[in-house]
């Protein structure tokens, strides 16, 4: 009996120790990765509800802040409105004569009426009534039978006591019914305005304009979920009006300065913000409801939960299944990775199966793929620089220029032209020094004088068609430059923009610094670019083309497009060139660089 027993025990355990060998690595850093995702799953649960509900909190605030700033626009629009109006009546030419008169006459008052009628139906929700400094107890309105009525003696009144001890032009009046002046309808707000004689500085008259704040109230904006109301409060913590549900403010936040800004309260139920308006001094508050707030928090931490749930059992099914295919396609990988370490940038690894770790190698066959243009595109740009330094050191001093040069220096000397002479040989010999400097780049300052001897020179051998000007800001000449990017684009307004002018050339040189920025404009009044010709060179400048120099041999702007792929290969995209040209007009060329100080430079001589 005890046989058999021993030899079952033995067979299991035998069976036990095998099973555990066949297990493979990747099979166990699978379940190791299960444990670790459930682990990471509940610790990212926590923070991601913690997030969301922060998330959730902020975008309420943002939302009642976005909406308070909105309601302290249309608050400040209604009264800018008004300013408005006030403008355009005090400065009646008509009007101020009828405030200076002594007397009141049928066609003055005929004219006040006229005024008062284009407001009255344009906006119903304003009355208009005019006061004439010699007539303190009178006051002019569309809305008495004989235009104008018997008053208290408005000089008495809280409102001109108020205006001429502070100076201003205009007043804010709240609940001015309760001072008993006038009594019509829901007109309980009022703006004052001071008229002054229009050729002087004395006071002629005052215009009052009663306002009834239901149309601004229509205006105000409720469309955000969970806003409950917006609220108006004067300065002394008086509810002119609300719209929604009336909320309860704390009577210590009126207390509290909050004109820095946007001032949060918090109560029971709700969040509260607050601001001043810039015209008026009202605070406006708008009440967000907490409850959708705690809503949202219980629906997404029930979301969340479902989803570490449903992760966890997709996690378990396919764990098992994909653990030969994972080690499959990770030897393949790594074989992959090991031939690119050896230099091998042409190799692509075909994946076994599709799953995720193919995705990974896609991701790994097509980062070799950028890694082979990269190289290829670097190659390419240190080529370009090399070669486009050289044509642009062809392109400024060449056999034609000096040529030209010459012919000049010996009509000059025929005709007796020392001095003149002298200037050409400066400007030629310091343009000769500053393009035997290898330096790659230079600044705005060596660069100007290069274009200005550049310019003299043109301007004698051109017998003065044209009239250089220079406009440049003292604080970007330090500022770095590719060296040779200017006088490029002086030839092509010279010599392509001046070609057929006989005189009133012009050619406008201006650098300025702008704030990180410098701008560099060079412009003339030639014969332009057609417009075929200039869409081509647009299309060539925004293409992005790797083969940059057959681009520029294909092209007939070679001194342009060399200029504008040189600064684009040195500032990135920090560069921008723009270029408007009209026929018979000109040409106007803009260039928008960093300000990249240089600190260490040895200036070349212009020619004096």
């Amino acid at each position: 009996m005890k046989i058999p027993v021993k030899i079952s025990l033995q067979s299991s355990k035998n069976r036990s120790m095998k099973k555990k060998k066949k297990r493979s690595f990747m099979r166990r850093i699978s379940w190791n990765m299960l444990i670790l995702i459930l682990v990471s799953n509940l610790v990212t649960y926590v923070f991601a509800y913690m997030f969301f509900y922060h998330t959730i909190y902020e975008n309420t605030k943002s939302s009642g802040e976005n909406m308070l700033i909105a309601n302290l626009q249309v608050l400040d629009q209604y009264f800018r409105q008004i300013d408005q109006i006030a403008d355009a009546i005090i400065y009646n030419e008509s009007l101020n004569n009828m405030l200076k008169s002594e007397t009141d006459t049928s066609s003055n008052m005929q004219m006040l009426k006229s005024i008062e009628q284009i407001y009255y139906h344009s906006r119903s929700d304003l009355q208009l009534t005019f006061y004439k400094e010699k007539s303190p107890r009178y006051a002019y309105s569309i809305y008495t039978n004989t235009y104008y009525s018997m008053i208290v003696n408005f000089k008495t009144s809280f409102w001109y006591q108020q205006l001429h001890e502070s100076g201003e032009k205009k007043i804010l009046l709240t609940n001015i019914h309760s001072e008993g002046e006038l009594s019509s309808g829901d007109f309980v707000h009022s703006m004052i305005y001071r008229i002054d004689d229009l050729y002087s500085n004395r006071v002629v008259g005052y215009l009052r304009i009663d306002m009834d704040l239901a149309k601004l109230q229509e205006q105000l904006m409720l469309n955000y979920i969970g806003v409950e109301g917006v609220e108006i409060v004067s300065k002394d913590g008086e509810v002119l009006f609300y719209t929604g549900e009336k909320m309860e403010m704390p009577k210590e936040s009126f207390s509290e300065n909050i004109s820095g800004g946007i001032r949060e309260i918090s109560t029971g139920k709700s969040f509260i913000y607050c601001g001043i308006s810039e015209k008026t001094g009202w605070i406006v508050a708008i009440s967000i409801s907490k409850r959708g707030l705690y809503q949202q928090s219980i629906i997404i931490g029930f979301l969340l939960l479902t989803i570490l749930l449903l992760t966890l059992a997709v996690c378990l099914t396919v764990v098992d299944k994909n653990s030969v295919i994972l080690n499959q396609n990770m030897l393949r990988l790594t074989e992959g990775m090991n031939a690119m370490k050896r230099g091998e940038l042409e190799i692509q690894v075909n994946p076994s199966a599709d799953d995720e770790i193919e995705r990974v190698i896609v991701k790994f066959n097509e980062m070799a793929a950028q890694i082979r243009e990269l190289v290829g595109k670097i190659e390419a740009k240190q080529a370009l620089l090399s070669e486009a330094q050289i044509k642009a050191l062809q392109q400024q001093i060449n056999p034609h220029f000096i040529y030209n040069s010459m012919e000049t220096l010996m009509g000059m000397a025929s005709e007796g032209q020392n001095q003149e002479i002298i200037e050409i040989c400066k400007c030629i010999s310091a343009m000769l020094r500053y393009n035997t400097r290898m330096a790659g780049n230079s600044t705005i300052k060596d660069e100007l004088m290069q274009v200005q001897n550049y310019t003299k020179v043109m301007a004698m051998r051109m017998g003065g068609s044209f009239e250089p000007r220079y406009a440049v800001d003292p604080e970007c000449l330090d500022a770095k430059i590719v060296k040779f990017s200017l006088q490029p684009l002086m030839e092509n307004a010279i010599g392509h923009g001046m070609d057929n002018r006989a005189n009133g050339g012009l050619v406008y040189v201006s650098a300025k610094k702008d704030g990180t920025e410098v701008e560099i404009r060079i412009m003339d009044n030639g014969c332009g670019i057609s417009p075929a010709k200039l869409r081509r060179l647009q299309e060539q400048m925004a293409a992005e083309n790797e083969n940059y120099l057959k681009m520029m041999e294909n092209s007939s702007n070679t001194g342009l497009l060399n200029v504008h792929l040189r600064l684009k290969l040195y500032f990135g995209k920090e560069y921008s060139m723009t270029i408007r040209s009209e026929m018979g007009e000109g040409t106007d060329i803009r260039i928008r660089i960093p300000y990249w100080k240089e600190e260490k430079h040895v200036s070349s001589h212009d020619c004096g």
